[in-house]
């Protein structure tokens, strides 16, 4: 059954995977499939990236609620974060966990790449795809999320597009080749960064947060642009509310006994081990 499933979805929806290898061997089969899954992996992580810099949060993250083109499906409990929460949680049955909340996306995301590499492995050699995801995950996570970031701050990263010199309405034709990015620096990173931090910080609108930026003017100096960043910050009640504990006594020890006997555990939960410590601290 497995192998006809593979088959339909490269004959289907990975047309130009298939047309990589040539042969219908078993070891071409093999290399096709693992290119196949190498695009999931891929598309999955830029996926999640988009998510994050959106504020979407999808709610329910269970293995069998992702798509195998990464597609967005709404399975109900999904929300847009309005003031920035990283541990914001959409779903209510999830509350006593947080096992989706919107930080934990990317790692539940990879997690279930994970999963899916294991159904894989009577076809598929778990190997190399569990390699691909250690080795590519993060990086094409992050590369999606600091690119989709910077150009919602307005950072120009389009190379400049070429020329082919021929006439047309009176003007040269530009080339209409795919756009080129170039490379984000570690100071615009850095930029992304504190203006993440200063969103969580304060609990602005995640969506407004960025669309005041647009009347910042560097000629009229900042003064309308962060009275209306005052406006849309979170009330005070609602910031201290964030410093209380998520989840109740009993298993806030039960996160402490694992994080010293059983670390390794914590990402099934959806929890990262240096949140485990943050929670185990307060």
């Amino acid at each position: 059954m497995l192998p006809k499933m593979l088959d339909y979805l490269l004959a289907h929806f990975f047309k130009e995977v298939d047309g990589l290898v040539h042969g219908e061997g078993e070891k071409e089969k093999e290399q096709k499939y693992q290119l196949m899954f190498e695009e999931i992996v891929r598309e999955t992580a830029e996926l999640v990236a988009l998510w994050q810099c959106y504020g979407f949060c999808h709610g329910v993250l269970n293995t069998d609620n992702m798509s195998i083109k990464s597609l967005t499906i709404d399975y109900g409990p999904y929300a847009w974060m309005e003031h920035h929460d990283p541990d914001f949680i959409c779903n209510h049955s999830d509350n006593d966990r947080g096992r989706y909340r919107y930080k934990a996306q990317p790692s539940i995301c990879k997690w279930n790449l994970y999963k899916l590499s294991e159904a894989l492995d009577p076809i598929v050699d778990i190997e190399p795809t569990s390699n691909y995801i250690r080795s590519n995950f993060d990086e094409v996570y992050s590369h999606k999320f600091y690119l989709t970031m910077a150009q919602k701050l307005g950072l120009v990263l389009t190379k400049a597009p070429s020329l082919d010199g021929k006439e047309g309405f009176g003007t040269q034709r530009v080339n209409v080749a795919p756009q080129e990015f170039r490379e984000i620096s570690e100071s615009e990173r850095r930029c992304i960064d504190k203006f993440m931090e200063s969103m969580e910080q304060t609990g602005s609108d995640f969506t407004d947060s960025f669309r005041f930026l647009s009347q910042v003017s560097l000629a009229k100096g900042f003064e309308k642009a962060l009275t209306n960043f005052v406006a849309i910050c979170a009330p005070v009640k609602l910031l201290d509310k964030k410093d209380e504990p998520k989840q109740p006594p009993a298993q806030i020890l039960k996160i402490k006994e694992l994080l010293q006997k059983q670390p390794m555990l914590l990402p099934m939960l959806g929890i990262q081990i240096k949140d485990a410590e943050e929670m185990v601290a307060q």
